[in-house]
């Protein structure tokens, strides 16, 4: 538990039990399932619910009752399960402000001679400069059931671009740099960003002509530890309930809706219940999304507060192809100021 300090105001949050996400059935598959459509929801009584401040790390939180500010500190307890084998992460967080970050990618530009079909191939890399929140993460390693070769902890620095619309280019990753350092002296960069020229560039591709963006990786990259403990809270979540944040399709509108789409059906269940957290109150929503057709039904869920730029409880995954992974993130601790 947090300590509490002058000029900050400390909210622990226990959740044991989240009544308003139901238990997960079925398989769990971002990446196959379509994205939620952006009409179709609860009326909501013929008034737009709210929506919610995803990942918008310098906004000003007002709860509904208690001392609001900025976060400046929070704790996920993280598990992963994969083909039955358990990973437990504790992610402690930090907020270290927003500044200009140098943002670095790979271009490759392959040219082929439709004459002789000679290919030349040029390599460069591609610097971007833009404003980021910094958002520092202490991941410690609870348990690893794969016996793998993960350090006992490592700190992952991220930069998400502010007011970002979501992750850019072919990566389903809110950030765009990664610096990381862990127990054992490792050290590595992890940094990609497709601005919309470079989208257009990437999509203007001819015959003879292409061009591909890829992440520019020095040292010993992330360790595997953005696809362990970063890539679900901080790109799947996005891609699920990204629509419901601020300037998005959909409102955290309480009520079912069943939206047809192809052969499938997309079902949303959104929940409503005021949230005891310390001294604090929060309005929260819980979010019970699902995708049903001839292969089968997905669920996802989520519980979020329209005052809170990070959900309280995140679960969501894969499980497609004889392969079955799944990620569950339960907010332990926050500190406001």
């Amino acid at each position: 538990m947090m300590g509490i300090k002058e000029g900050r105001a400390v909210l622990v949050v226990a959740l044991l039990m989240v009544t308003a996400t139901s238990a997960l059935s079925g398989c769990l598959a971002p990446m196959r399932i379509v994205k939620p459509p952006s009409s179709g929801g609860p009326s909501n009584n013929g008034t737009a619910g709210p929506q919610w401040r995803a990942f918008d790390f310098g906004c000003n939180i007002t709860p509904a009752a208690g001392s609001g500010g900025r976060v400046l500190n929070f704790t996920y307890e993280e598990t992963q399960v994969e083909n039955g084998s358990v990973r437990m992460f504790r992610l402690q967080s930090r907020c270290e402000g927003a500044a200009n970050e140098t943002l670095l990618t790979n271009r490759t530009l392959t040219e082929i001679n439709l004459t002789n079909f000679q290919v030349n191939t040029t390599r460069a890399t591609v610097t971007n400069v833009t404003k980021c929140n910094r958002v520092g993460q202490k991941i410690l390693v609870l348990r690893d059931d794969t016996n793998s070769s993960l350090p006992m902890w490592a700190d992952v620095v991220l930069s998400i671009p502010c007011g970002t619309g979501g992750p850019s280019g072919a990566y389903q990753r809110l950030w765009s740099r990664a610096n990381y350092s862990d127990i054992q002296g490792s050290t590595g960069l992890w940094s990609y960003h497709v601005n919309g020229t470079m989208w257009n560039e990437m999509n203007s591709s001819t015959a003879n002509r292409t061009v591909a963006y890829s992440p520019y990786i020095t040292g010993d990259g992330l360790r595997g530890f953005d696809t362990y403990a970063l890539e679900a809270l901080y790109g799947f979540s996005w891609y699920w309930f990204g629509s419901y944040a601020n300037g998005g399709p959909r409102h955290l509108d309480v009520g079912t809706t069943n939206v047809l789409i192809g052969s499938g059906t997309y079902s949303s269940t959104i929940t409503r219940a005021t949230r005891t957290l310390g001294s604090f109150n929060f309005d929260s929503y819980g979010l019970n999304l699902s995708w049903t057709d001839s292969q089968g039904h997905w669920e996802y869920s989520a519980v979020v507060s329209p005052e809170l730029p990070i959900p309280l409880l995140l679960k969501i995954g894969d499980c497609t192809g004889g392969h079955s992974l799944s990620y569950e993130y339960v907010l332990s601790g926050l500190t406001l100021g």
